[in-house]
């Protein structure tokens, strides 16, 4: 009996050792799995806005060239950022960055890719091709931005946008960024808070 009971003890034992092994090689799988998820999101979105990120934009970009379906490349940046930056600090400037981020998040169109590319620049990746619905589209999207100022502290800090926006028209994607970016400049030099299109041909 007593050789028995102590069987039954050990085994007891083991089993329990046993359970407390399993369960601590699936809560340690789990943490690899939730580091791992971080990781790979991190890889792929700006730290500061929770948008996608610079190098995830170029992987985007390329797909899209490659499959030579009809899209749009827009381009914009915040007017006049190094102003806030200079005149309320670089905390006021990250508080600008990431309401304009989450205010065109809110606006995109279904299968849009938005991205922060660098400093204060951002491009949208839109399946909208027509000139017209471009701009009406890129407008709204401004419009919204110039209507929500900035909460920071106890200051409102008015924000506006200038774009440029072209559909691909044959172009490498070196030409297509160089086509946005003078665009983005046109709308600078036609007073800013505006898109600047360029047409298909």
């Amino acid at each position: 009996a007593s050789i028995a009971l102590c069987g039954l003890v050990v085994a007891s034992l083991a089993a329990f050792v046993v359970n407390l092994i399993s369960r601590e090689k699936y809560r340690l799988a789990q943490k690899v799995e939730e580091q791992t998820s971080e990781l790979r999101y991190l890889v792929d979105h700006d730290t500061l806005t929770g948008v996608y990120n610079r190098r995830a934009f170029n992987q985007m970009f390329a797909t899209v060239m490659e499959k030579n379906a009809p899209f749009s490349l827009v381009g914009f940046d915040i007017d006049k950022f190094k102003v806030i930056n200079d005149k309320y600090g670089h905390a006021a400037g990250d508080a600008a960055l990431m309401h304009v981020a989450t205010i065109i998040s809110e606006e995109l169109n279904d299968g849009d890719f938005f991205a922060r590319v660098g400093g204060d620049e951002f491009c949208i990746l839109t399946y909208d091709t027509n000139e017209d619905i471009l701009s009406a589209y890129v407008s709204r999207l401004i419009r919204r931005v110039s209507c929500s100022p900035v909460k920071f502290g106890r200051l409102s800090i008015d924000i506006t946008l200038s774009a440029g926006a072209k559909p691909r028209a044959g172009e490498s994607s070196e030409e297509l960024m160089r086509a946005v970016d003078a665009l983005m400049y046109s709308s600078k030099q036609a007073g800013r808070n505006c898109v600047s299109v360029g047409n298909c041909a």
